[in-house]
């Protein structure tokens, strides 16, 4: 007669409903996803914040001084392109990458669950040190002197992306559950709604922004002003859209919810039909007819592959360093039973 401990049936029967669920956990594809990601070992919640905010800021200094050295490098060969196709594809080369970049950093600050001037200052660590490599960069590749009228134009043009990307992240949270959240520990506490104090916040942000803008731009620059707040909008639109998909843990084993990644790879094209549309009436002085269309939307494939391939590659940092979008109106417990 066999011991009645060999007995699986037996064995279940002597461990509590609690020992049950973790067993259950632990032997769960999820869990060994996690397990492979960081190696088997524990993440605690200061390491997971400062590899991501770490990681995306490291990422965003590269390709700024690859994007610095490859305009510096290829300055007279972009000069020689008289066609509209290959010069539509060098810039998108050298401007869709830090443009996702910045947009990709602004929404991971602004997109967390943390006051709203916090959030401002991690964005500001996140992109000033990318956003200054290039210029210093740039200046001294070129052999030009760093005064006013180098940096200043390219300064308030990424102040403007940054104001709208961080307006349009700070909306989104307001206006739905979700949230970005960091890899927290066992003492999680619920995560409170974003609120009028945060509203209240955005607003002091915006306006001393803007009030920045006015100080600094000039009337010639207007345009690129707005060319860059559009592209902040849909871009930082496109990159939360990706991150809700692909970060939530309630919507790992969603396949409707992943195949609609196309939504956003939809704001990703209409950036780069933005720009193309920009440069085509400021270099080509092309008209918005209906010939030209299908041309620029021809030539936004590129860039929107681009776009899309260095915000995957962002997500993928994030979701390494444990970082995941939650429901606020979900339990501690019920968050971190998905990690």
């Amino acid at each position: 007669m066999s011991d009645s401990t060999d007995d699986p049936k037996s064995l279940l029967s002597d461990l509590s409903d609690d020992q049950i669920a973790i067993s259950q956990y632990m032997s769960s594809r999820s869990y060994r996803r996690s397990l492979l990601q960081s190696g088997g070992r524990t993440m605690y919640a200061r390491e997971s914040i400062v590899g991501g905010v770490l990681s995306i800021t490291m990422l965003v200094v590269a390709i700024g001084l690859t994007v610095a050295l490859m305009i510096a490098w290829t300055q007279e060969w972009l000069g020689s392109l008289g066609t509209f196709l290959p010069m539509m594809m060098a810039i998108q080369t050298v401007l869709v990458p830090p443009m996702v970049a910045i947009s990709f950093a602004v929404a991971m600050a602004m997109f967390w669950h943390r006051p709203v001037m916090l959030r401002v200052l991690v964005a500001i660590v996140m992109t000033v040190p990318g956003s200054a490599t290039f210029i210093l960069v740039l200046s001294a590749a070129l052999g030009e002197p760093l005064n006013r009228d180098f940096w200043i134009p390219p300064f308030a043009c990424l102040f403007a992306h940054f104001l709208a990307a961080g307006t349009v992240a700070v909306f989104v949270q307001l206006f739905t559950p979700w949230t970005l959240s960091h890899q927290s520990g066992p003492r999680a506490v619920s995560i409170a709604p974003t609120n009028l104090l945060s509203l209240f916040e955005l607003t002091v942000f915006f306006a001393i922004g803007f009030a920045v803008l006015l100080a600094i731009s000039t009337e010639e620059m207007i345009l690129g002003l707005a060319f860059f707040a559009i592209w902040g909008s849909l871009s930082t639109a496109a990159i939360i859209y990706i991150m809700t998909v692909t970060l939530t843990p309630e919507t790992e084993s969603s396949d409707s919810l992943r195949h609609r990644r196309w939504i956003a790879i939809v704001f990703i094209f209409l950036c780069v039909v933005a720009t193309n549309v920009f440069f085509a009436m400021s270099m080509y002085n092309w008209q918005l007819s209906l010939p030209n269309l299908p041309r620029i939307a021809a030539s936004s494939l590129y860039g929107t592959a681009l776009g899309s391939g260095t915000c995957e590659i962002m997500v993928s940092m994030l979701r390494s360093s444990r970082w995941t979008v939650v429901n606020r109106r979900s339990s501690p417990d019920d968050r971190s039973a998905t990690r």
